[in-house]
């Protein structure tokens, strides 16, 4: 063969490495830059949608709104029927009847903003949401992450797509500050600062109930000093309450939680706790309701529970108890949601601290693969039950389940863990709980 035939021969076979190199340019620049369009273009559109609609007289913080009101006025937000009383108001609050919400976060948060006008108030109200998502995504992702500036802002676009972040705006939701202090409490504990760690947890249990679940991470991890400023924080917390909202009031919000529960909430689709999902389950098996029906459905929505609280206890117990990636931090904010009695769409935005954590040990080729896959498929399990199902299946459970199963994966593959028996659980257990002197 002829030298001039060898050099066409080689110039006709590309350059691979070259190739490679010029998709993975094309990919840092061109995914991030598309991702953000779309935001540029449908962010504006989605806040005209909200004006024309008039959310700001809508669930939920025209309830929040109206509690508020109730509250500066005197009047126990958990015994008053507000449906009719908020329609002569100019709200529309659609089938509520009483306030759920906890006092602390009523009392703190919510009723120096009844006394603006509702459209002031909520646009201060969704103001302070998008900087505390803000903030939490940056901290999460952000320069501290050890993630590339392409592929923190591909995740960042990611985040701000996720279907329960703009579900949490339309409905002006209140989990963006739990967010946003349950990163700042992560970061505590990461460097150490245990008594701030614990006064954050406070703060969000207050304000939110279900945080609460992340003690058993401090327990397990022999957390003492964290433990004891938590505990104090309530206490502190829980007397400022009393002393703002009053005790009866705070009394009755206890009663007023258990209609979160009530069966009336079984026929909401959105709803996809595990209580309302096996329920709806049981009604397809059986329309006609029963005893025996109602006893079967209490049974397994327990052992649904008792199951998980078991399998994030044993990874726990099993992982490294340093845990300097956050992993099982991230896996029982997961566990906080899955337990919730009532669970909708925008709850799951704590999902993004497993999702973060994932994304930071991916990096670096620490992720099982089945971790990663599980946080894929959450997502578009969920971008599906939203846009295209419109949330007339059970993806949307389905999506929390999976998202739960990436944030185990994450911390039981992790190098340092090791397999834990289940009959050498209690036993550890009692080792970490009660340490010898």
């Amino acid at each position: 063969m002829s030298d001039s035939a060898v050099d066409q021969s080689n110039h006709s076979v590309p350059d691979r490495p070259a190739e490679r190199h010029l998709i993975r340019v094309a990919l840092r620049i061109g995914l991030p830059a598309l991702l953000w369009t779309i935001i540029g273009i449908a962010a504006p559109a989605f806040v005209s949608k909200i004006q024309y609609d008039n959310r700001a007289t809508q669930e939920d913080f025209a309830v929040y709104y109206f509690l508020g009101q109730e509250l500066r006025h005197g009047i126990n937000p958990y015994t008053a029927r507000i449906t009719m009383q908020s329609r002569v108001d100019g709200l529309n609050i659609h089938g509520i009847t009483h306030g759920t919400d906890p006092p602390t976060f009523l009392g703190f948060l919510i009723e120096p903003l009844s006394g603006l006008p509702l459209h002031t108030a909520y646009w201060i109200w969704q103001t302070a949401n998008l900087t505390c998502l803000c903030v939490a995504i940056y901290l999460l992702i952000g320069p501290g992450s050890g993630l590339t500036l392409s592929t923190g802002l591909t995740l960042a676009a990611l985040a701000v797509l996720y279907p329960p972040v703009g579900s949490h705006f339309w409905f002006g939701q209140s989990k963006f500050p739990a967010l946003l202090l349950l990163v700042l409490m992560m970061r505590s504990l990461r460097r150490g600062h245990e008594a701030s760690a614990g006064v954050t947890l406070a703060v969000v249990s207050l304000l939110r109930i279900f945080p609460l679940a992340l003690v058993g991470c401090l327990l397990l991890q022999q957390r003492w000093r964290a433990i004891l400023y938590t505990a104090v924080g309530i206490l502190i917390g829980g007397a400022a309450t009393v002393a703002l909202v009053g005790l009866d009031n705070c009394v009755s919000f206890v009663t007023a939680a258990r209609l979160l529960v009530s069966d009336s909430a079984a026929d909401i689709q959105r709803d996809i706790s595990v209580p309302l999902f096996i329920t709806r389950q049981l009604q397809a098996v059986s329309a006609h309701p029963g005893l025996f029906r109602d006893a079967a459905g209490r049974m397994l929505i327990i052992s649904a529970d008792i199951v998980i609280l078991i399998t994030t206890i044993r990874a726990t117990l099993a992982a490294d108890k340093q845990d300097r990636d956050s992993c099982l931090f991230a896996l029982w904010v997961a566990t906080s949601i899955f337990v919730l009695p009532v669970a909708w769409d925008y709850d799951l935005v704590m999902v993004l601290i497993p999702f973060a954590q994932l994304a930071v040990v991916a990096a670096r080729g620490e992720a099982s693969r089945r971790a990663i896959a599980m946080a894929i498929l959450s997502y578009v399990l969920l971008i599906w039950w939203e846009f295209i199902a419109l949330s007339q299946n059970e993806c949307g459970f389905f999506s929390m389940l999976t998202a739960y199963l990436s944030a185990y994966w994450l911390a039981v593959d992790q190098p340092g863990a090791v397999r834990l028996p289940m009959r050498a659980m209690p036993s550890e257990i009692w080792r970490r709980l009660m340490p010898a002197p």
